[in-house]
């Protein structure tokens, strides 16, 4: 039985599903037993390619569903299980930021930690227990440090009395020493008051380690209401976001109201599936380009088109993006040519660009918009010179197949695309040379590339349902491929502020990952009826545009704030005083929706 808990996923609103893990995380005493399941096929082991750990895992997921006893075991183990997911989520962080006191458990987890581990330390693996115990000791020790940082301080401020009495008492005996007395005394003085402003910090730390807490606290009570108490749900994920702006408050209210089939706002315009989605820099106008040859400005006031699309192109447009002015629009179409479009009076500037030999699948400006990127069917990449209209050199060659994506480096020095050898070449615009190998990781066609806004970081979709984030420095992924599409992953976008990412699906879906825990933020958002080929944040990043082969555009509402709102309005209510007693506990009760009366017990 605890060789297979630490091989089940539970499932939290889906199913339960397999988990691997490392041969370590089984207790010694049953390591054998793993051979002998093995051996009989119930298990998997193997050893992971990046780290050389040995591995073990359920052989089939039908196990976790059609074994009556293992069905039993985790149900009754439900709590300890999901529970235990949360810890491993909680040692990793510690473990990949070398064991730095600051991501240690404090406050309400790390009292839920202690109470698992006092009632089933045989169901804990040892590093998760070291992990617990190190938790424990650097709370004492931090209790320890206040309470002679309290006691520093009181010292302080004694002698600092102190000595304010005996340069009075002496003051007409010892003038000539009331100077040194009296900088002495301010010394003693500031360090006291300096004294005092670490307690003040640490204080604050503490109270934002409990806030945290909480946050996730509710989150999870939000998230085992939605099935039965949705009221109760939406209420709880206002309160976990307020009480601290965490990865769990902003799934649980995500989902909470995803769960009651939010829309989003739908936009009809094009005849053929919408290609790619931009928005201008202002935020004041959506470009759309489609399979019917068009591109469409919209004006996001009043969701309708500004004017007759733009025509131009002999085939499908499939990519349009704006100069970081605003002022030019360029699209690259099916017909081998880019256009450049005066986003004012909705003419065309000039002649179309003509220098691939095959379509154009993806073009950028760069960041300065002098330079406009384009990538191609006939494998290459071309840098444009917008002044003068003309090619900065020959085309870079370096894929083997189709260029899907192309995007600058927000300091302009480097270029990134993605193709279908399964490769992501970085470039520097200078040299116009690769830098370093291809970045090899996808299984089939790399769709989609990103820059993120800090530069650090790489995002990559591809045909393969998986999407990739590389930490540039190192050029290696950052962990495992997320994996949330059953189809392809089209389209990846990240929102200005670099913390989400949003990823578009042929499964007819998107996901918004939080960045820093690598986690779907909620359920992925449903509206369109068949796959979504491309997604962009808005510059303030409250409203996430997503264009379909259904010919349809939505735009999505992904403000928390306004989220919370929207939570008041579908929840009609406020917690009672009870509820509030439930679930804050000797939290002072407040309206979580202060427009909303307090209701009656």
């Amino acid at each position: 039985r605890s060789v297979f808990m630490q091989l089940v996923k539970p499932g939290e609103g889906v199913e339960d599903t397999r988990r691997r893990a490392a041969i370590t995380e089984v207790p010694e005493s049953a390591q054998p037993l793993v051979k002998d399941l093995a051996d009989a096929r119930l298990l998997v082991t193997g050893q992971d390619r990046a780290t050389g750990v040995q591995t073990v895992e359920v052989a089939h997921e039908a196990l976790i569903r059609n074994w009556g006893r293992l069905r039993g075991w985790v149900d009754e183990d439900r709590e300890l299980l999901l529970w235990d997911q949360r810890l491993k989520v909680a040692l990793a962080e510690w473990e990949r930021n070398d064991h730095d006191a600051e991501t240690l458990l404090r406050g309400a987890p790390l009292t839920e930690a202690e109470r698992w581990l006092a009632e089933r330390p045989q169901d804990l693996p040892p590093s998760e227990q070291d992990f617990i115990r190190e938790s424990t000791a650097a709370r004492e020790r931090e209790r320890a440090a206040r309470k002679r940082s309290r006691r520093r301080i009181t010292a302080g401020a004694l002698a600092a009395a102190l000595v304010f009495l005996v340069l009075a008492g002496l003051a007409g005996m010892q003038w000539w020493r009331a100077g040194h007395e009296a900088r002495r005394a301010e010394q003693e003085k500031r360090r006291a008051e300096e004294q005092a402003q670490i307690a003040i910090s640490n204080e604050k730390k503490a109270d934002e380690q409990r806030r945290i807490a909480l946050s996730r606290q509710l989150a999870a009570q939000a998230l085992n209401r939605l099935d039965t108490h949705l009221d109760q749900a939406l209420l709880l994920g206002v309160e976990s976001w307020g009480a601290h702006e965490t990865f769990e408050a902003k799934s649980s209210l995500m989902n909470a109201l995803l769960h009651n089939l939010y829309p989003g706002i739908f936009c009809f315009g094009h005849k053929e599936p919408v290609q790619s989605v931009a928005f201008s820099p202002d935020g004041k106008t959506l470009a759309t380009g489609s399979l019917d040859k068009t591109v469409i400005l919209w004006d996001l006031a009043t969701r309708q088109p500004m004017g007759e699309p733009l025509t131009g192109h002999k085939e499908g447009v499939w990519s349009v993006t704006f100069s970081p002015d605003g002022k030019t629009l360029a699209s690259g179409g099916l017909d081998k040519t880019i256009i450049l479009w005066d986003v004012t009076t909705h003419q065309l500037m000039g002649e179309p660009l003509r220098g691939h030999k095959e379509p154009v699948q993806s073009v950028a400006f760069s960041p300065d918009g002098k330079t406009l990127a384009s990538g191609s069917v006939d494998k290459t990449v071309i840098l444009w010179d917008v002044t003068t209209r003309q090619p900065m050199g020959e085309p870079l060659i370096g894929h083997k197949g189709y260029v899907w994506s192309v995007g600058f480096s927000p300091d302009g020095k480097s270029l990134v695309s993605g193709s279908a050898d399964q490769t992501v070449i970085l470039w520097d615009v200078t040299t116009r040379e690769p830098i370093g190998e291809p970045l090899r990781g996808h299984q089939d066609s790399v769709y989609s590339v990103v820059f993120s806004p800090d530069g650090k970081t790489l995002a990559s979709g591809s045909l393969d349902k998986t999407v990739i984030l590389w930490d540039l420095a190192t050029r290696q992924p950052m962990g495992e491929p997320l994996r949330g599409h059953q189809n392809s992953a089209y389209s990846v976008a990240f929102s200005p502020d670099g913390k989400t990412l949003a990823s578009g699906s042929a499964d007819h879906t998107m996901i918004l990952w939080d960045v820093a825990t690598r986690q779907p933020m909620g359920k992925p958002l449903t509206g369109h009826e068949d796959g979504v080929w491309s997604v962009a944040f808005s510059p303030d990043a409250k409203t996430l545009v997503s264009g379909s082969e259904e010919e349809t555009i939505i735009l999505w509402d992904v403000d928390p704030e306004s989220w919370k709102a929207r939570a008041c309005r579908m929840a009609n209510r406020n917690l009672t005083r009870s509820e509030w007693r439930q679930f804050l506990g000797d939290e002072a009760y407040r309206r979580t929706c202060p427009e909303l009366p307090e209701p009656q017990e």
